[in-house]
């Protein structure tokens, strides 16, 4: 009888055992228009990563703000993902 109810035991574990749920990853585009530079280009990026990027214009350029799914007029901007 003991053997059974071990028995049981284990597939009672191996049956509420599942797998870690997977986090979506999404992919970041970023390009500097004429006379500037970003600190990155983008990448993939695990859900809710905070992603900060900061553009630097060249000399004689000023910045001008941000475009697309954010907008800002801060040369830094923080993304999540």
């Amino acid at each position: 009888m003991k053997k059974i109810v071990m028995l049981l035991c284990a597939v009672a574990l191996m049956v509420n055992c599942s797998p870690e749920p997977e986090i979506p990853v999404y992919t970041l585009s970023v390009t500097a228009g004429e006379g500037g530079t970003v600190s990155q280009t983008g990448g993939s990026y695990d859900e809710g990563t905070r992603v900060s990027i900061t553009a630097t214009p060249n000399t004689g350029y000023d910045f001008s703000g941000w475009t697309g799914s954010e907008t800002s007029n801060s040369p830094t901007i923080s993304v999540v993902m």
